[in-house]
């Protein structure tokens, strides 16, 4: 049987004509497992938005979308997935040569 972490689970909605958004936070149990932490941020958003249809998992982030919201689910304190690059390493690397006349 697969260990389980205590953990929250964020799931935020935002409106898509509006912006607006809104965030709750649940308790949860992160399975050890991808494919069990999938099922679960699934639930977690049926419970909250059972409107909703799922459209990805990745990273531990699952998104869903109804007629009026993009809604986000994710673990609560992780830390961003790690890329050889970070956002702020793209925007300051050096693309003289690239764009030079």
């Amino acid at each position: 049987m697969a260990l389980k972490e205590r953990a929250q689970v964020g799931i935020e909605a935002r409106d898509l004509d509006t912006d607006e958004r809104t965030q709750v936070i649940l308790p949860a149990e992160r399975p050890a497992a991808p494919g069990a932490r999938e099922r679960e941020l699934r639930t977690l958003i049926a419970d909250v938005h059972p409107e909703a249809k799922f459209r990805s998992f990745a990273d531990d982030v699952a998104t869903a979308l109804d007629r009026q919201h993009l809604v986000v689910a994710f673990y609560v304190g992780d830390v961003a997935p790690t890329t050889s690059r970070s956002h702020t390493d793209s925007m300051d690397g050096d693309q003289g040569e690239l764009f030079a006349a």
